[in-house]
């Protein structure tokens, strides 16, 4: 099986899976319903970040279904963009109590998890989902969304993963980095924006319309990286770039 080709990547990506679906490397596995791993296009050139999975994705073991995730989703196909075409996990893949910020421990204890889904995916760009993710994925720094979103960080995210193949006592890891662009959370939107029902729509002007305007601008970041990377080789993937 050719490394970083899809057949590989799902393969990989379901072992990971198997892995971590009865996780109990914190106390979010004692009350959890379902894991929440991740799902999406195994070549994505976006790789998507939230916080943790609500009431909904508990139940359902599916990321950004929720009320929150619906709001998402609305966007990103307003944008003419299939979601299908993104790959998307959180922080943690279990939800916390009373949908609360997972603390430190427990997303420290699920880091690992998220670093290998990054590294087999091999994203052109992550897009952190709010604040939590962003400050994060940015090593703890205290980054305000306020300021950041819709801005390039560049690198954003650097994590170590594993040296393919993938096998036995190997424990040898490449340090890598991926740009990154935050973007509010759309559960942040759904409490500060006003949202008509009747016309599914947000108030004029809010954050809503600036997380929209933020949606548009990774997608030209995404074309200008891709169009770079084709300059220098357009055989070769850039995880092999990154391995010699």
């Amino acid at each position: 099986m050719t490394p970083w080709s899809t057949k590989w990547k799902l393969d990989k990506l379901q072992q990971l899976n198997q892995e971590w679906y009865k996780c109990t490397k914190c106390q979010l596995c004692k009350k959890r319903h379902k894991v929440v791993f991740g799902e999406g296009n195994p070549n994505a050139n976006l790789l998507f970040v939230g916080e943790a999975p609500g009431e909904t994705e508990d139940k359902e073991g599916v990321p950004f279904i929720g009320k929150s995730g619906q709001i998402l989703r609305a966007m990103w196909t307003a944008a003419s963009q299939k979601w299908e075409s993104i790959y998307i996990t959180n922080l943690v893949c279990c939800r916390p109590p009373g949908n609360r910020n997972p603390t430190s421990l427990e997303k420290n204890a699920c880091f690992a998890r998220l670093q290998e889904q990054i590294y087999i995916v091999d994203p052109l760009l992550v897009v952190a989902v709010g604040r939590e993710a962003l400050q994060f994925l940015a090593g703890g720094r205290a980054l305000a969304i306020e300021e950041k979103h819709g801005r390039l960080l560049s690198p954003g995210v650097a994590i170590g993963g594993c040296v393919f193949p993938r096998t036995g006592d190997d424990h040898k890891t490449w340090n890598l980095t991926y740009d990154m662009v935050p973007i509010y959370h759309p559960a942040f939107i759904l409490r500060k924006d006003s949202y008509n029902p009747e016309t599914d729509t947000f108030e004029h002007g809010g954050i809503a319309e600036q997380t929209y305007d933020d949606l548009g601008r990774i997608l030209t970041r995404v074309k200008l990286i891709k169009e770079a990377f084709e300059k220098v080789n357009p055989s070769i993937s850039r995880k092999r770039e990154c391995q010699k």
